[in-house]
């Protein structure tokens, strides 16, 4: 706090937090090589493929929180497939297609954020050429369109609702918009014309059906 304090009235020069978090992280993290890894591969992936993208963005901007926690989380479960790895008794260079097969089928999901680590490492001759798949995400809608419509002609045919709570369900229906934007909604957000009815939920007007 008080060294963004410093900077902000030019008594320090200013510095990028999220960079300097880091870098204070890598520098942990990779203080004493770990025992399964002693090619080093942890720490030429973090500083060669990992620090130099993240200064390169830092230069031009400052570096997203997002960024940075992501970068951490690659090296971080770089690190579990290493040791995974030394548990089955084998080196990197020994690593198989059915190895990365039983990485990713018996454990969590975020086991796929390996995937960076071993493309770099085949692209360095490390690790065998092997195919690490992209993790498709299974998402299921909450509503079908069907539901979805059914439920918008209940609402437009029913007169037990009251108008305002009638609306509001209506645009989140059509719209996906959170109650919280619903909600602060202002007349001059709403547009009616000869063209008919519009609605502004950020910078462009959408029709409303």
């Amino acid at each position: 706090h008080l060294r963004d304090l410093f900077a902000k009235h030019g008594i320090l020069a200013p510095v990028d937090k999220y960079m300097v978090a880091f870098e204070q992280c890598l520098e942990n993290k990779l203080a004493d090589g770990p025992s399964y890894d002693p090619l080093g591969l942890l720490k030429k992936f973090s500083v060669w493929h990992h620090l130099k993208r993240l200064r390169a963005i830092s230069e031009n901007r400052p570096l997203p929180e997002g960024t940075m926690a992501a970068a951490r989380q690659e090296i971080t479960v770089a690190a579990n497939f290493l040791e995974w790895l030394h548990i089955q008794g084998k080196a990197a260079g020994e690593c198989q297609q059915a190895d990365i097969d039983l990485w990713l089928s018996t454990g969590p999901t975020t086991r796929s954020l390996a995937r960076t680590f071993v493309r770099w490492c085949i692209s360095k001759q490390h690790i065998p050429s092997v195919n690490f798949p992209y993790r498709i995400a299974r998402t299921t809608p909450m509503l079908s369109n069907d539901q979805r419509i059914t439920h918008l002609r209940k609402l437009l045919e029913s007169s037990d609702i009251d108008l305002y709570i009638c609306v509001a369900a209506v645009l989140l229906l059509l719209y996906a918009q959170p109650v919280t934007r619903i909600c602060s909604i202002r007349m001059d957000e709403v547009s009616i014309s000869v063209d008919g009815l519009e609605i502004r939920f950020s910078k462009d007007w959408v029709p409303v059906p």
